[in-house]
């Protein structure tokens, strides 16, 4: 039987038996070192400069996801995973860091409370261009700019905005599917588009507030949670040049440690870390980060102070099933040669 036949029904065996399999037991067939979910946002409203981007969890379903991983891991805090980095600290053969990303205020209204609560510790990370709400991320503009333009019914306006889309070679007439696929690089055509709608994103801002503000952060810190960065302005790694890979990065990272007295360096990348060389992390480690994360699930990655982790909101499935399908994941990657992140 041909190599990769036997890796597809290898492959077939492990997703249909993954969910019988303890988790002990899958961790250490994997070998996960630790699990470190992360989460965007938890409302029960919708949110116009989120709901187009991606799912996310409502109060009940975000408990349910807290109880499973209070029962069955042990959560730990930043710092710990540093004293574990830097002191030699053992950490539980279970242990779990929670994370949320992109520092939207119902991280202040909505899941703080709750983690309180409940007792769990957690670590969010925040573009310090939005703090303050005093920019927008081009991926909420986009989702904002989609809410307004469904509730058009104009096909006109549909063409005149698909005519101001920045080309990109696809021959998708759906507006909708192309203003979501905007890249960083030509965000500027959002602000254009947004003329056309009659959409005022300061407006938008000031009015919704959909970013933390310096003061909901300094009680959160208060409160014993702790920060790290997640770039400027939340572009994609990969598309940028190294330099500026940097640059996004130690100029985050300063302005937390300086705004908020914070003494440690944790950033994690926006979207997802693939394709960024080794070098980059070399700088900056050199330049003040302590610590970093991608978002790869439980796939290896051979540098130092790096780790990847789990999304827990993407298909709104209970915790248990999404950890329990990343293992199988990283047991089919195994299979196939490709659990090992690559970096030149």
């Amino acid at each position: 039987m041909a190599l990769t036949s036997l890796r597809k029904i290898l492959e077939k065996v492990v997703v249909r038996s993954v969910g019988s399999i303890p988790a002990g037991v899958l961790r250490k067939v994997t070998n996960a070192r630790i699990l470190i979910p992360y989460y965007h946002v938890v409302s029960e409203r919708e949110l116009s400069h989120v709901r187009h981007l991606y799912k996310y969890k409502n109060e009940r379903m975000f408990r349910e996801d807290l109880d499973f991983l209070g029962r069955k891991y042990a959560p730990i805090t930043l710092r710990d995973l540093l004293d574990s980095l830097y002191r030699e600290r053992k950490l539980p053969k279970n242990a779990m860091l929670l994370t949320f990303d992109d520092g939207f205020r119902e991280m202040h209204d909505v899941v703080a409370p709750i983690l309180l609560e409940k007792g769990i510790p957690a670590t969010f990370f925040v573009n310090t261009d939005f703090l303050d709400n005093r920019e927008m991320c081009y991926l909420n503009k986009a989702s904002v700019l989609v809410d307004v333009l469904e509730k058009i019914d104009d096909p006109g306006l549909s063409e005149k905005i698909l005519r101001l889309l920045p080309p990109d070679g696809s021959r998708d007439a759906d507006v909708i599917v192309r203003l979501l696929a905007i890249p960083y690089e030509k965000r500027d055509a959002l602000d254009e588009i947004a003329g056309v709608l009659r959409v005022d994103f300061a407006a938008y801002l000031e009015h919704h507030r959909p970013y933390l503000a310096s003061g909901q952060i300094k009680e959160m810190i208060d409160r014993g949670f702790t920060f790290g960065a997640h770039s400027l302005d939340h572009p994609v790694y990969s598309a940028l040049p190294e330099k500026e890979q940097v640059r996004q990065t130690l100029e985050s990272l300063g302005e937390l440690k300086r705004r908020f007295s914070i003494s440690y360096g944790a950033f994690a990348f926006p979207r997802h870390d693939r394709n960024v060389a080794r070098l980059f992390f070399d700088e900056i480690f050199k330049g003040g980060a302590d610590v970093t994360f991608g978002s790869e699930g439980f796939l290896d990655d051979g540098v130092p102070r790096h780790f990847q982790r789990v999304n827990l909101e993407r298909t709104l499935m209970p915790a248990d099933y999404i950890i329990a399908k990343k293992h199988a994941q990283k047991i089919r990657f195994t299979i196939a040669g490709k659990a090992n992140i690559r970096r030149a």
